[in-house]
């Protein structure tokens, strides 16, 4: 049976990369480092150590069509003929009969209500070469998932969506821009309320990817959405596509057992992996395990979340929901359809949740499908409309009035479901400063940077590396009071084993979590707070291994660190509306249940309980301090604040305990 899937893995692996040469066997490729001597492969198969797409087969395709200055009705033409292109590619690597593709994918997006969809799309086609509207932006975000970790960052999901799809759009003179905008452990609460400052304001349609790391939740994602239709945020009002609810993502498909499992049952490890229990693997034949794990490949539609895109369905709304095609399909895909998901791992990480390189294309593709398809409506519904006519000068005419009908989203948002209108949570409009990343440039207009509250290259201590051109601080420079204690930039610490302390360097081959080294310690107890990476779990171990930087990682978790002797971090906040309070979160996982900071008797989590000493305006507030948010990441501090620069002091309560902050969030 074994070797008969394994064939079966080895054809469905070659049908999803078209590119010749693309399926990689022996952990070397294109100059990149030899991952399979470095680190055990999490799946291991006779074809060895399957690195995916890599190399030009993750370059954008030459195009053949490029109509930014055609007229309109030629462009029109040459786009569905590109449109039809694309579809056809997709549907040659998916395996199934080409009648069947369209049906299926279309089953995976529920709740669609696509009238602004179609809209803008409209609008790029119609609009002038020279206009902003020609651009249009795609912006993913979510967890490690979007994030591509377990794979190089150009195989995630997000670009091979950008590569099916690109063509297409060039064809009609539309500049396609994708971006990634996920965060490893991410955590929806303050994602949400932050997404302005994560996604940017030139995001067209969001895709936004939420599973259970996230502690995704029906308020949080309430939050999200009310921030992305608020114009005042996002401009260009972009559509929402949910894609957490389509449990690729989510660990109710594989089950929480990690690679272990494998030992108890070389069947299990060949074909069913982590979608069976421990229990089960040990127990059970592998046809036994895999039927039983088959319940979870079909997850009920989320009822709650269809309530929720329908109260916003004039945004334009959609929940993409993968497995409703994968499923009907798994047969031929081999390995059941989570298992091609996941299939070829490149690092040792007990995360069998994440899925491989070939699960990033099939998802990508299916995702461009949709969207192509949704455009292929819109060219050919321009091309009826246009009357027979038009032509020449005539044709701008027609067009600028025919755009100026054009369905366009309402101006003000419903009564919320989850949360209470102008409370914290839906009040509109917040304003974040966040140390992780990635985000956009951080900026307030309103507010110089100020001298001297910066510490520059080469005053910490001894053989610390300090980042030279800190004077930015990932936007934080801006909001410092001279007289705040001088903040150090320290994010390109320990970023190579060659620079790693022994010590640190074990450790991160160990994946263990890590005491706050001490020449972190060093420069608090000194006087100074630290920006540099959060030093638990992965974040840091991946960086020190060079996982990050060696297979293009972009979300780092950068954090701001400090303790009693660091004195106070002094900043001014330019308030615009009138609050009952603001939010200040802390590192993922760093709460004070369980993760990072209760392993670590050295690490202290924002809490209600203590940690951080606030005062505001002169008056202490740190009894004025709540937990809220998924896992009581965050303390909303109760103050009045009104319209102006407000005075903020942040404070360790400890000599020997260092706090994290990673998001500041007030209005």
């Amino acid at each position: 049976i074994s070797k008969k899937i394994l064939v079966c893995f080895f054809v469905s692996s070659l049908l999803f990369t078209q590119a010749k040469g693309a399926l990689k066997v022996d952990g070397t490729s294109d100059g990149l480092p030899d991952v399979c001597e470095s680190h055990e492969a999490l799946e291991t198969t006779p074809l060895g150590c399957i690195f995916g797409p890599l190399g030009k087969d993750l370059e954008l395709p030459a195009c053949s069509h490029e109509g930014t200055k055609l007229p309109l009705r030629p462009r029109l033409d040459d786009s569905i003929s590109a449109v039809d292109e694309a579809l056809n590619a997709i549907k040659s690597g998916l395996d199934m009969p080409a009648d069947d593709v369209a049906g299926c994918v279309n089953n995976t997006m529920q709740s669609l209500h696509s009238g602004a969809m179609k809209s803008r799309l409209r609008r790029a086609l119609l609009s002038a070469p020279d206009s902003d509207d020609r651009t249009l932006t795609v912006v993913m975000g979510g967890s490690s998932v979007t994030a591509g970790h377990d794979n190089l960052y150009a195989q995630a999901y997000p670009f091979a969506f950008e590569r099916a799809a690109s063509c297409a759009f060039k064809a009609a003179g539309i500049n396609l821009k994708v971006r990634d905008a996920a965060l490893g452990a991410n955590q929806e609460y303050q994602y949400s309320l932050c997404n302005s400052a994560v996604f940017g304001s030139d995001v067209d349609l969001v895709m936004y990817e939420m599973n259970a790391m996230a502690h995704g939740e029906n308020r949080a994602h309430e939050i999200a959405m009310r921030n992305f239709f608020n114009p005042d945020l996002f401009p260009r009002r972009p559509s929402f596509i949910y894609t957490g609810d389509g449990g690729v993502s989510d660990r109710g498909i594989w089950g929480d057992t990690t690679p272990e499992c494998h030992s108890h049952s070389p069947e299990c490890k060949s074909v069913a992996s982590n979608m069976c229990s421990l229990k089960e693997c040990k127990q059970k034949p592998c046809s036994t395990c895999l039927n039983n794990a088959k319940k979870f490949l079909t997850p009920p539609q989320h009822g709650v979340m269809e309530k929720l895109l329908d109260l916003y369905s004039e945004f334009g709304t959609g929940t993409f929901m993968p497995m409703r095609c994968i499923a009907a399909h798994a047969d031929k895909w081999g390995f059941q359809g989570s298992y091609t998901l996941r299939a070829g791992k490149q690092m040792n990480q007990a995360k069998g949740w994440h899925y491989g390189p070939y699960g990033h294309q099939l998802y990508g593709r299916m995702l461009a499908f949709w969207y192509l398809s949704l455009f292929k409506e819109v060219l050919e519904e321009l091309k009826a409309a246009i009357p027979e006519d038009v032509k020449g000068d005539s044709m701008h005419h027609w067009s600028r009035g025919f755009m100026a009908g054009s369905f366009r989203p309402p101006s003000t948002l419903p009564e919320p479901m989850f949360c209470k209108a102008n409370t914290h949570e839906c009040r509109p409009t917040p304003q974040c400063a966040t140390t992780l990343e990635p985000h956009q440039p951080l900026a307030w207009p309103e507010l110089p940077v100020s001298g001297g509250s910066k510490t520059a290259a080469g005053s910490g201590e001894e053989g610390v590396p300090v980042r030279a051109g800190s004077d930015d601080l990932l936007g934080w420079a801006a909001l410092l009071d001279p007289s705040s204690a001088p903040l150090v930039d320290m994010r390109d610490y320990c970023t190579e084993f060659s620079k790693c302390p022994a010590p640190l360097e074990q450790r991160a081959k160990d994946m263990k979590f890590f005491t706050p080294n001490s020449d972190v310690q060093k420069l608090a107890d000194s006087g100074h707070w630290v920006l540099s990476i959060v030093e638990g779990g992965e974040s840091r171990g991946e960086v020190q291994l060079g996982w990050s930087n060696q297979w293009g990682w972009k979300d780092r978790k950068y954090v701001l660190m400090g303790n009693k002797k660091s004195g106070a971090l002094k900043l001014r906040l330019p308030t615009k509306q009138k609050a009952d309070g603001f939010l200040i979160c802390g590192a993922p996982f760093c709460h004070n249940t369980d993760g990072v900071c209760k392993n670590n008797a050295r690490r202290a989590p924002i809490h209600e309980n203590g940690g951080l000493a606030v005062v505001v305006d002169g008056v202490d507030v740190s009894d004025k301090i709540k937990n809220v948010g998924g896992d009581n990441l965050c303390i909303w501090v109760e103050v009045e604040m009104n319209p102006g620069l407000r005075a903020v002091s942040l404070r360790g309560t400890k000599d020997d305990l260092l706090v994290n902050i990673g998001h500041l969030i007030w209005w």
